[in-house]
């Protein structure tokens, strides 16, 4: 009789909870992408590719990458006076004032995973 073969390191290193290895293997390759991530081009285009997917969110929060990515919008003059003045009465710059609101805003709205940690 055959003793059962012993599987604990390889099981350990897939452990992701209860996924299915599947989803394990798509967590992996999120990885391995935002691994070759170099540039802000490379970073948004892994964003805008997987928008909806909450595993990329949990690598990125995990990992703090440094690298920023530029974003525009035009405004009208109101909305950008009253954006001033919210910025300068918070001391705050946009880029500063937006990594603060964000989170929250995130959490209150799409109730998915909290990302004030």
């Amino acid at each position: 009789m055959a003793l059962p073969k012993n599987t604990a390191k390889s099981d350990a290193e897939n452990d992701f909870g209860l996924q299915n290895q599947q989803q394990v293997d798509d967590v992996k390759a999120l990885y391995g992408m935002l691994a070759k991530a170099r540039n802000q081009v490379d970073y948004k285009a892994l964003v805008d590719e997987h928008l909806f997917n909450d595993n990329l969110l949990e690598l990125l929060l995990d990992n703090k990458p440094k690298m920023g990515i530029l974003i525009s919008a035009r405004i009208n003059p109101i909305a950008y006076m009253m954006l001033q003045r919210i910025l300068y009465s918070t001391n705050n710059d946009l880029r500063k004032f937006l990594e603060t609101e964000i989170p929250g805003l995130y959490t209150n709205k799409c109730k998915q995973i909290s990302v004030n940690k």
